[in-house]
């Protein structure tokens, strides 16, 4: 409420408008605190009701029931057992409900029941197996009884005519169970009745091969019968009668049909798609369906396989046509795949709780990961981390870590630290820095040698192990004395590393070996070898190098055949010795960082932390980590998994894994008018061979079809009695039409004329189409132009005046004819002549029609231009239930 100054309400909300009330009534409020002052000059506050909105409820649709023919005249007091059966038009049919499989449907409780008026519980009183009912007690004579089935609607449930099969007369054989060595197969027998749809009883058997298992699965050979038996007394035929032709009723639309229309304008629909012979076709019965009835042609495609066994592109060889769709689904071949992809299916890991970055993994008896603020990482499998850190209050980077054996980790970083320690179980011992030793010679007879402390402080980058020499090799950047040195130490247990080369002035950024060389690589293209005992270097002259090799090399692998080391602006230069390089051709520019190779499959890392990958070292595929941050190294471990796994760390104390797959190749497709215009690869697979190239299949295109349900149907067909042309500029035309009135019952067709159906003329109406066949009129036009008053074009009439047409106007009948006017943009001159015979005409409209909306409409389109001929390619119309 809201109150003046003066003491009066100004305004008021309703935050609860209530319901019950009348117009005129008055309400007041009450509770509101009243100013004493004004005393008899107090006026009460109050709301007159002036209107009231009111919802009233209608009702609602329940659904549709079924009527079972009643079982009372077989209820004998003794007989638990009854078939159902259904009568619909005069024809009795067994009637059976399935489910799907795997639904939770309870069939039984959509059955009500009655026995003398009182409702029977389902699963106690009885229950229903195919298309019995069995009572848990034999009702009794003279009982009433009333079936009915709760169906819903059209959309719960679908009603068919499930195929003929087994019949009396016909011959069965049980055959032995083959997985049951002591199961028998029976002699054959006949069938002597249908219980139901899925139950038969044969005439009694009591030879070999009986198995009181019910739930013993046998198979069943069927046999038809081919003459006729007299078993019993009883006359068996051979014949089949269900097994005759299915006559259905077909048209094809006049009119294009958009998702929306609730309207259905065809060729003739009316009476056959309303009528059985001579009698009515019940609504729920009455369904159609929608088909297409264009040419289609599928595409062709042709792929191609790149160098780096992906598939790069998929050629057009042929368009297709007919695509109703705008992304028809590619499919390539997976049977042509190789091998597995090993660094596609990347996923994450746990248990680590920093944000630090992880520069370097090793793999001895336990995953070992180093990084920035003395970063520690460990893992058994790659899967399940924990951190912690080296010591140094977490201010040293650590850059690279190798591992010795098994159990012996060695890390270095910063401040010329290195350190090790020794794998225990699934953890580790306590870090251990190690000595840096600057071993001199003195000068005396005995040429013995000092060892010094080193005065190295620079930054290590990089540490390798060769298992064939047991020797260490760090190798770092410049210190604050401008050298950088390499350091070596000998066994695996050793905690002092003696300085080497120490006229070396670039930076030095990693070092690997072979079985009898040590290579380093570094800044500006610097390249140093030594033999097994990494005592002396040697620099790589310029002749031995490629030319102009001034790039830093930021990593040196040996591959088992080679030395490949990768630099900035893509350079990759390899060597059989270590002292002889040649440089590759790279599709690639940017700055690699690290590189790693398993099994034939290069495997890079840039600047960025993108990862790509190579089986010849020149052309680069890259490839996504599914996840955001910047990879810093990475490892493989063959030991690990089915096929080996790979695992990757980075920023943000990432590490993720990948195992080996098959990476099927994926692409989508686009079509514009019908055909297909592009193919676009969306993943290019890895493993496929450019000597057997994978096939490619590209769906069908298929025609639009759409079910229609419960349809009502109008329409008639005749002739064409006279033609007028009327307006000003001869714009519209006027045909006189006559519905037919032949009867063709004598010819045994079972139709009557339209009149026997209640149609004395032509049921047209002001909006409706019909089209016009067989005429007998020229124009003066090698085209009819046929649109609406609107402007909008209905159809183009291309052989004399046969096309389509759209009511303007309708006179009323006179003599069983209709008048119906037609507008065009401009009427030619028409060679009617003196015949009396104009054309024919036809029409049908089927509407009314359940929502299409509810399952998945369709667009058909319709050629109204080409006169026939345009028409003909229309789609077809179905009744879903043929003549009986």
């Amino acid at each position: 409420m809201i109150v003046s100054n003066g003491s009066s309400i100004t305004g008021f909300n309703l935050d609860d408008p209530g319901y019950g009330y009348k117009v005129g009534e008055v309400l007041k409020v009450v509770g509101i605190t009243t100013n004493p002052l004004v005393g008899v000059g107090f006026s009460e506050f109050r709301m007159t009701v002036l209107e009231t909105f009111t919802d009233k409820f209608g009702g609602f649709y329940l659904g549709q029931f079924v009527r079972i023919n009643s079982l009372a005249p077989f209820f004998t007091g003794k007989k638990r057992k009854f078939l159902l059966t259904v009568t619909t038009l005069g024809k009795t049919d067994t009637f059976s409900v399935r489910t799907i499989p795997g639904s939770d449907l309870n069939k039984n409780n959509n059955f009500f029941i009655f026995i003398n008026d009182i409702l029977q519980k389902p699963g106690e009183s009885y229950n229903i197996i195919g298309s019995q009912i069995i009572f848990s007690e034999a009702p009794k004579t003279n009982s009433k009884c009333l079936i009915l089935y709760y169906r819903g609607s059209d959309l719960d449930v679908e009603i068919i005519d499930p195929p003929r099969t087994i019949k009396e007369g016909d011959s069965i054989q049980i055959g032995e169970n083959i997985s049951d060595p002591y199961d028998r197969e029976q002699f054959e027998r006949v069938v002597k009745k249908i219980v139901s749809e899925d139950i038969f009883d044969t005439f009694p058997y009591d030879s070999l091969g009986i198995n009181t298992d019910s739930k013993k699965a046998r198979p069943l050979r069927w046999t038809k019968q081919t003459r006729d038996r007299i078993i019993n007394g009883v006359l068996y035929s051979k014949g089949r009668p269900d097994l005759k032709s299915r006559n259905t009723p077909t048209t094809k639309i006049i009119k294009s049909v958009e998702k929306n229309d609730t309207t259905i304008y065809v060729n003739n629909a009316f009476p056959l798609f309303m009528e059985d012979v001579g009698r009515g076709l019940l609504e729920e019965l009455r369904d159609i369906i929608v088909l297409d009835n264009r040419t289609v042609d599928s595409a062709y495609v042709i792929a191609s396989v790149s160098v780096a066994s992906t598939v790069s592109s998929i050629a057009i060889i042929n368009s297709g046509f007919g695509y109703q769709i705008t992304n028809p689904s590619v499919t390539i071949s997976s049977a042509f795949i190789t091998r597995k992809d090993p660094i596609y299916n990347w996923k994450g890991t746990s248990g680590i709780t920093t944000n630090y970055e992880i520069k370097s993994i090793t793999y001895g008896n336990i995953f070992v990961g180093v990084g920035t603020s003395s970063l520690l990482v460990k893992s058994v499998d790659g899967i399940s981390w924990s951190n912690s850190n080296v010591g140094y209050g977490n201010s040293i980077a650590f850059n690279s870590v190798s591992s010795a054996g098994t159990n012996t980790y060695v890390a270095v970083g910063q401040t010329g630290k290195i350190i090790r320690a020794t794998g225990i179980g699934t953890g580790l011992s306590t870090w251990v820095e190690c000595k840096l030793i600057d071993r001199i010679s003195e000068a005396n007879e005995q040429q013995t040698s000092v060892d010094i402390d080193s005065t190295y402080n620079g930054e290590f980058k990089d540490i390798a192990y060769s298992q064939f020499n047991n020797i260490f090799v760090a190798v770092g950047k410049t210190s604050s004395s401008n050298i950088s040195p390499i350091f070596t130490a000998v066994g695996i247990g050793t905690t002092e590393f003696f300085e080497k080369n120490k006229n070396n002035k670039k930076n030095l950024n990693s070092v690997t070996n072979n079985s009898n060389t040590f290579v380093a690589v570094g800044d500006d293209g610097i390249i140093y070898y030594s033999n097994t005992t990494a005592n002396n270097w040697n620099s790589v002259n310029s002749e031995s190098k490629p030319s102009n090799l001034t790039q830093n090399l930021n990593k040196v692998i040996w591959d088992g055949s080679k030395f490949v080391a990768v630099g900035n602006s893509g350079k990759i230069i390899t060597s059989v010795n270590g002292i002889i390089w040649s440089s590759q051709n790279t599709n690639t520019t940017n700055n690699l960082t690290n590189i790693n190779y398993y099994d034939g499959v290069y495997v890079v890392l840039d600047g960025n932390g993108n990862l790509y990958y190579s089986l010849d070292l020149s052309n680069w595929e890259q490839r996504s980590t599914n996840q955001l941050n910047a990879i810093k190294d990475l490892i493989f471990v063959p030991s690990l998994s089915y096929d080996g796994r790979y695992i990757a760390v980075g920023s943000g104390a990432t590490v993720i894994y990948s195992e080996p797959i098959y990476n099927r190749a994926t692409a989508t497709s686009s079509t514009s008018n019908g055909i297909v215009t592009s193919v676009t690869i969306t993943n290019g697979g890895f493993g496929y061979s450019q000597t057997n190239i994978p096939p490619v299949i590209f769906e069908s295109p298929k025609p639009n079809r759409e079910k229609v349900y419960s349809i009502k149907a109008k329409g008639d067909f005749g002739t064409i009695v006279g033609i007028n042309t009327i307006g000003v500029g001869a714009s519209s035309l006027e045909f006189k039409l006559k519905s037919e009135t032949y009867d063709n019952t004598n010819l045994g067709i079972g139709y009557s004329s339209l009149d026997k159906f209640g149609v004395t003329y032509s049921q047209l109406e002001q909006g409706d189409y019909f089209v016009i066949y067989d005429s007998n009129v020229t124009s003066g036009y090698a085209l009819t132009g046929i649109t609406t008053t609107t402007g909008i074009r209905v159809g183009t009439s291309t052989s004399f005046i046969d096309g389509l047409y759209r009511v303007e106007n309708v006179s009323t009948p006179s003599s069983g004819i209709v008048t119906v006017r037609c507008d065009f943009v401009s009427v030619p001159t028409l060679n009617i002549g003196i015949n009396t015979f104009y054309g024919r005409y036809t029409w049908g409209k089927i509407y009314d029609y359940q929502n299409r909306a509810r399952e998945n409409p369709k667009d058909f389109i319709v050629n109204t231009n080409n006169g026939l001929t345009g028409l003909s390619t229309a789609a077809e119309v179905y009744r879903t239930r043929g003549l009986i």
